[in-house]
């Protein structure tokens, strides 16, 4: 019995509070007056083009951007080639990619060769 008043009591203190501050509110949205601060920066905000600002980086990013991949597929095709003498310095092909390196293994591997027709 005891635990039912206390629990009753405690909600009709929580319901007069309600009460107190749904009537004080209306009382506390007339005070509230703007800052001239405020509205000056608001002013300002109001003023700057926001779409021509949007539509000027859209138009810069889109050209770096195309301007990128460009770079990007010339850097891709310079890798492919590169590669493809690579391969066919190895498979055998007299193409050399870096003569500097190579050269000094063609000459001993021709030189071996006909050494080995002598033996012969």
């Amino acid at each position: 019995m005891y635990d039912f008043i206390l629990r009753t009591v405690i909600m009709f203190s929580l319901a007069v509070m309600i009460y107190l501050v749904a009537r004080s509110v209306p009382r506390v949205g007339e005070l509230i007056t703007p800052s001239d601060k405020k509205s000056y920066l608001e002013n300002w905000l109001k003023k700057v083009p926001w779409h021509k600002i949007d539509s000027l980086i859209n138009s810069i990013s889109g050209k770096f951007l195309r301007r990128l991949k460009i770079i990007v597929l010339k850097f891709d095709n310079l890798i492919s080639k590169y590669l493809n003498k690579f391969k066919a310095a190895q498979n055998g092909n007299k193409e050399v990619l870096n003569p500097g390196i190579f050269e000094n293994k063609i000459q001993e591997d021709s030189q071996n060769k006909t050494d080995d027709q002598i033996k012969l």
